[in-house]
């Protein structure tokens, strides 16, 4: 692997040949030439990087192109339910324990969707929460495994698809999308192509949940704890809020087979993510963020999910259309979304961020 040295070295000479070119006219024709070269370099140095990454992860048994390790058993099928070393963060997976009602409660409250896709959509409970919510509801995920045992009732509303090679459906055909906890199991330097695909099938607002380190500025920030191998979690506390990522692959947490946690591949900053979106062609929401952060709070998943809200910067922005009160008690008593309470850690984190009043003088249930 290219060293660190032969890295800051390419970006030198670049930076070195742009400044002395705006000094020095005879520099000039040199530096059309250098500023090639040194994007060349740089080039060939990530290319290098993904080639070897990809490669480490093709001997771990990892193997993100395909749908073999998203199998039965990533669902908690035959296992022990200790949690401990496993594959994936789940002992079983269904409606509850996916959090797919919860999910669904606060799409619905902040966004009203008329039509949705949830990408990664795992076995469908997020469509199925979303129907039963009145949605033109859609999923797609990588894994024959969980489009086969999703719930019949929406099993004609969901198809095997992967992100990072193209969707099966139409350009802005969706005007919103939901993407939880699915972004992190692609490998970086897929990152960009899918949210390109992404955005190219998005015709109003996508949320999603990506496990994130770093400072946000529209919600409670992140942190490395669980990502990191314990090993390294001090080295990289120590690189402070300039560090972006995302984390190199040899120095993610692994489960007890050595591969990475719940097929996490992608750990990165709030502003690695959010630069990535907007080179796909986004803008960052962040005072819809904001406006659900208290919401999230209250339910105790401010830590479990890092929040972001995108829309697509070539088309108009729209401010969506909030549930009425009388509906929202409705929806949560039914579901009784009030059992699963704040959590004093998570009211902290938003507290801080929004004040006390703005928190705790509202109502949300």
């Amino acid at each position: 692997m290219p060293s660190s040295v032969t890295r800051f070295s390419a970006r030198y000479a670049r930076n070195f040949l742009r400044t002395i070119g705006t000094q020095h006219e005879w520099m000039q024709r040199v530096l059309s030439v250098g500023k090639r070269e040194c994007a060349t370099a740089l080039e060939e140095i990530e290319r290098r990087r993904a080639v070897l990454a990809a490669a480490t992860r093709a001997e771990d048994g990892m193997d993100p192109s395909s749908d073999s390790y998203y199998g039965a058993e990533y669902y908690g099928v035959g296992r022990v339910p200790t949690g401990a070393g496993t594959i994936s963060g789940y002992d079983s997976y269904d409606r509850v324990s996916s959090n797919a009602d919860l999910s669904a409660y606060l799409v619905w409250r902040f966004f009203s969707p008329v039509k949705s896709l949830d990408i990664g959509c795992a076995l469908g409970f997020v469509v199925e929460a979303l129907r039963d919510l009145g949605v033109d509801a859609y999923g797609c995920d990588i894994s024959e495994y969980a489009v086969a045992h999703s719930p019949e009732n929406i099993r004609d509303r969901i198809q095997q698809a992967d992100l990072s090679a193209g969707l099966p459906y139409q350009e802005k055909e969706f005007p919103l999308i939901t993407i939880f906890e699915c972004l992190e199991h692609l490998p970086p330097e897929v990152i960009p192509a899918a949210l390109q695909e992404l955005c190219r099938v998005s015709s109003g607002y996508v949320i999603c949940t990506i496990p994130s380190f770093g400072m946000n500025k529209h919600g409670p920030s992140g942190w490395f704890d669980g990502k990191v191998l314990e090993s390294r979690l001090a080295y990289y506390r120590m690189l402070g809020p300039s560090y972006t990522g995302p984390i190199p692959y040899a120095d993610l947490q692994k489960d007890a087979r050595g591969r990475p946690i719940e097929g996490h591949l992608c750990i990165a900053s709030f502003s690695w993510w959010t630069q990535q979106f907007e080179k796909a062609g986004f803008i960052r929401a962040g005072a819809m963020e904001k406006q659900m952060c208290p919401a999230v709070a209250r339910v105790g998943k401010s830590k479990l999910w890092n929040f972001y809200v995108f829309h697509p910067a070539d088309l108009p922005f729209f401010l969506p259309v909030i549930q009425e009160e009388e509906e929202i008690a409705r929806v949560e008593a039914q579901w009784e979304i009030g059992k699963h309470g704040p959590v004093a850690d998570d009211l902290a984190a938003v507290d801080a961020l929004l004040g006390k009043n703005g928190l705790l003088h509202s109502s949300f249930f």
